[in-house]
């Protein structure tokens, strides 16, 4: 067993509980943008970890740079898609009058 072998278990091991957090948080939270938060982070962060321990397991060759790849791709695609969602969620519900506020100078000038 080389050091190989024990890097992409732990690595494995790390991103298999940053996922079960993350699914422990999604129904534990109580509000919605909490449970964003805990499936945007966690599941980012699993997926990475998950993806690293691959690479340790698949060694240098062609699988690892298209482990890479991947793992380019969530580390940019994870949180700009729960940000979508986020502010998808803000303008349908405008949460705390965020659409309606406007500048102070605006407000005094109408007036």
């Amino acid at each position: 067993m080389n050091i190989y072998h024990v890097l992409s278990a732990v690595f494995l091991a790390a991103g298999t509980i940053f996922l079960i957090v993350a699914a422990i948080g999604v129904i534990k939270f109580p509000d919605f943008y909490s449970r964003l938060h805990a499936s945007g982070v966690g599941e980012t962060l699993g997926a990475m970890l998950l993806t690293i321990g691959l690479m340790f397991m698949t060694g240098l060759n062609l699988m690892s740079v298209k482990l890479l790849i991947i793992f380019i791709v969530l580390l940019v695609a994870n949180p700009l898609g729960t940000n979508m969602i986020m502010l998808a969620a803000v303008r349908k519900r405008d949460f705390l009058d965020y659409n309606e506020k406007e500048p102070e100078e605006n407000r005094n000038r109408e007036e």
